[in-house]
């Protein structure tokens, strides 16, 4: 599934036409659940460092396209669908969005450069926070604007709630 999204995306980079990209999912309840932590423990220590690297290149490329992205959230984003969505330039979250690193709570450190653009975008000690507690946010009754987590800083933009 990987390499056929980063041939859309190489196809995307060179199409005149294209003027945004809007990333969803097919699935009413996953937006992208990330890897499969199960199928990772059979790989070996070579393997896992070729797929995180494969990941994170691709999540640059998603990251560098020339028009803007949007994940557009509204089910299960966590791992590496939360890395997902965060190499897109802005996120919108639906009612039954739920995001988060997940993986961190089996000492699993996100490898597709979620740390990295997570700090940035909320500054580190709130990264920290998120990363070190695995904390999972969900977006019922817009819970997540009045705590300020970085994942509903849209909903502000878009007058569903303030920060």
């Amino acid at each position: 599934m990987i390499e056929e999204f980063r041939q859309v995306l190489t196809a995307l980079r060179f199409d005149s036409q294209a003027r945004v990209v809007v990333l969803n999912s097919a699935l009413e309840k996953t937006f992208c659940a990330g890897a499969d932590l199960k199928e990772r423990s059979t790989m070996s220590p070579t393997e896992v460092r070729e797929f995180v690297f494969l990941l994170r290149s691709t999540f640059s490329d998603l990251d560098s396209l020339p028009m803007p992205t949007i994940a557009a959230i509204d089910g299960f984003a966590l791992g590496g669908g939360t890395e997902l969505a965060l190499s897109c330039d802005l996120r919108v979250a639906g009612p039954k969005a739920m995001m988060g690193l997940p993986e961190t709570s089996l000492a699993i450190i996100p490898g597709a450069g979620g740390t990295q653009r997570l700090s940035r975008l909320i500054g580190a000690a709130k990264a920290k926070e998120l990363i070190f507690t695995c904390k999972v946010t969900q977006n019922y009754n817009n819970e997540c604007c009045h705590t300020s987590l970085f994942f509903f800083r849209c909903f502000a933009e878009v007058g569903h709630g303030g920060v």
